[in-house]
């Protein structure tokens, strides 16, 4: 083998002895050993896992695919949140970002957020913030949120916009259900239109290790922050 498929075998085991590792702490402090608790920290672990392949390997720069939001009722990383609904989509540092969803009459708030990254990983900062109060909603409910450096370059997307940085490597919306039974949740979808119809590039085995290794610290470090 190369010396880049060796590195990608040894990111790839280095993942399973982490996993490992974390899963010799269940059922212990402050992980119960048995009943519902026991079931739904694991329960959380496994989810946690696949947030973070699909953060740092599946949603990573998906070009010009139009893609489902990374995070969404299942994703939440700490305790539960009853009222909001988070989703975040890995912010391409290069091109036009064009969002769209559906507000369907009652969606009744919602906050978009250009973000440094996770809480868990030291990322705070915030670049960019808007609530859905301060954009042009039609009637017919379908809003478009352009993520740009210029609000209107000559590329015809002068409408909702949120400004670029360099640093800000998430989108992050979150929406409010105050009313369970009335209020409903919009559809998102995101898409590179300086990239429109172009395949995803294929990892290199160097950049996939890379990834593997992000993958581990991610989980890790997330259960270590959210159980303080």
């Amino acid at each position: 083998m190369s010396r880049a498929d060796d590195e990608l075998t040894g990111a790839w085991q280095q993942l399973c002895e982490r996993l490992s590792a974390i899963g010799t702490r269940l059922g212990t402090d402050p992980f119960p050993a048995s009943g519902p608790h026991h079931v739904h920290d694991v329960r959380h672990l496994t989810r946690q896992l696949v947030l973070a392949l699909q953060g740092e390997l599946e949603h990573a720069d998906r070009g010009g695919a139009l893609v489902p939001p990374l995070r969404g009722a299942l994703g939440a990383m700490g305790r539960p949140e009853p009222r909001q609904r988070l989703y975040a989509r890995r912010r391409s540092t290069h091109g036009d970002v064009s969002g769209h969803g559906q507000r369907r009459r009652s969606a009744r708030a919602a906050i978009f957020s250009l973000v440094e990254g996770d809480m868990h990983l030291g990322r705070y900062g915030v670049f960019a913030e808007q609530t859905l109060a301060d954009f042009d909603v039609p009637a017919d409910g379908a809003l478009e949120l352009w993520i740009a450096p210029d609000h209107d370059d000559g590329n015809g997307h002068d409408g909702n916009w949120l400004l670029t940085h360099p640093d800000a490597r998430y989108l992050l919306v979150r929406q409010y259900q105050c009313d369970w039974e009335r209020d409903r949740i919009a559809t998102l979808s995101i898409e590179r239109t300086d990239a429109r119809g172009a395949p995803p590039a294929e990892s290199a085995a160097s950049d996939l290790a890379a990834a593997l290794t992000r993958a581990g610290d991610w989980v890790e470090r997330s259960v270590d922050y959210w159980c303080k």
